[in-house]
């Protein structure tokens, strides 16, 4: 038979592997003498109070930021959502009558504030989420779903595809527990072109391919056109030009495009976060530029005196 290697065995000609040794127990590691790695999970109830903003403070006319402690530097999360509850219900909802939208992000707080909300949003980074689709099919509204960051259709048309049928999965039920949910599916998604691979997709052309693979597939042919990101090459200053391309498109009797998304602010253009917060010029985007809002007012009055004659003649 020969020589047998050390920690083998032979049986009927076949060699069975070494059985590995037992690792060696590793050493405990040194104490750490520095300040904690890890920050410890407190319970929302659990932090301490902060002063409530006033209804000034929250207002979008105010004169003056709301403090930056609670903005940034506290990470205030249920200031956070009580604060954005307050302002749509008293300000968008019951003051203006005017529908809200939202994007909606944070999968374990959609609910909070779906009973307010009309529409929401699905970023182009989250339309390929799987948890971000089983929550889309359960929101109580219509759905947007962004095309790809490069430009493709496939994720928007797979993720109306996924939401328009019942989903199971984990979630928050209403007292914060964890639990099983069950949903009906979303009949309501539709896609939004907001560009992609450094290209715009707003065009006449652009949009009649977009009809064209919708309808192949099965799903909404109603679409949105977002003015900003790639379709304005980023530069706010071109969204107006965008509306402006969308209303002749619709002279022209298009009858897919059903809304448009703008950034807007109270002030034009963006602005970095400071190392002194007392530094941030208040009215002005801490995140993607955006246009002011007189100009947000004349390109929306100009596109609705472009299309008022048109728009109730669409469908017939």
């Amino acid at each position: 038979m020969g020589n047998t290697p050390s920690g083998s065995a032979n049986e009927g000609g076949r060699s069975r592997p070494p059985v590995p040794a037992t690792p060696a127990t590793p050493a405990a590691p040194a104490a750490w003498d520095g300040p904690p790695v890890y920050a410890e999970a407190v319970p929302v109830e659990a932090t301490p109070a902060a002063p409530p903003l006033s209804p000034e403070a929250l207002s979008p006319s105010a004169t003056a930021a709301p403090p930056l402690a609670h903005i940034v530097a506290g990470l205030r999360l249920e200031l956070g959502l009580s604060g954005s509850h307050v302002q749509v219900v008293d300000q968008a909802v019951a003051e203006l009558g005017l529908p809200a939208a939202t994007e909606a992000l944070d999968p374990t707080t959609p609910q909070y504030m779906q009973d307010l909300i009309s529409w929401s949003a699905i970023g182009a980074r989250t339309t390929e989420s799987q948890t971000h689709r089983e929550m889309s099919s359960g929101l109580s509204g219509p759905v947007g779903f962004k095309n790809g960051t490069d430009g493709s259709l496939d994720v928007a048309v797979n993720a109306m595809l996924s939401v328009k049928h019942p989903h199971r999965f984990l979630g928050i039920d209403p007292d914060g527990r964890v639990a099983l949910t069950t949903t009906k599916g979303n009949p309501y998604a539709h896609v939004v072109l907001r560009g992609g691979g450094g290209k715009p997709n707003y065009d006449s052309v652009s949009v009649a391919l977009a009809e064209s693979a919708l309808e192949k597939a099965g799903v909404s042919t109603n679409i949105m056109v977002d003015c900003s990101h790639a379709n304005s090459n980023k530069d706010p200053n071109l969204q107006p030009l965008v509306m402006e391309n969308i209303g002749n498109q619709i002279l022209e009797g298009n009858k897919s495009i059903v809304g448009l998304m703008v950034e807007s602010h109270l002030k034009g253009g963006n602005q970095k976060l400071p190392a002194n917060l007392d530094d941030l010029e208040y009215g002005v985007s801490v995140t993607d530029g955006c246009i002011a809002w007189d100009t947000t007012e004349q390109s929306i009055r100009d596109l609705a005196d472009k299309v008022r004659d048109t728009l109730p003649r669409r469908n017939q």
